[in-house]
């Protein structure tokens, strides 16, 4: 089967467009601190691009798909990887560290499907919804 989907994860096309994608998401930097005089002091940073996680989830129907996003999981070290969508973004991310970012369960029913989630850390992007070169 030809792949027909236009997310493509470390060179890998998925084989569909995920049914769930979280493009839009990531914690702003800062913190607050309650002081001795019963104020609170913040500390915003705001947000930043390196601070956005897509997540994404829906249907795997090629097993080479399956073994090719499997095969970048089990890299060890930092690696980073390009992103693109049918939306036009482009980044460099990695698998989100310190957690399950990537996991697969057969499709109940189907002999050669799966159901996927995976959580990707954005470290760069050239494209971010739209603007070019977002901060």
């Amino acid at each position: 089967m030809t792949p027909a989907g236009t997310v493509y994860i470390g060179g890998v096309q998925l084989d569909l467009d995920p049914e769930d994608l979280k493009i839009l998401g990531g914690h702003r930097h800062g913190s607050a601190h309650h002081l001795v005089d019963g104020t609170t002091l913040f500390q915003d940073r705001g947000f930043s691009i390196t601070h956005a996680v897509l997540e994404m989830s829906g249907v795997i129907l090629n097993a080479s798909t399956l073994a090719a996003i499997a095969a970048l999981y089990a890299e060890t070290g930092a690696v980073t990887m390009s992103y693109s969508d049918w939306m036009g973004n482009r980044m460099t991310v990695l698998f989100t560290p310190g957690q399950e970012s990537f996991s697969a369960k057969p499709l109940r029913g189907a002999t050669s499907a799966w159901t996927y989630s995976l959580s990707l850390s954005v470290l760069s992007a050239t494209v971010w919804n739209g603007i070019s070169n977002p901060a």
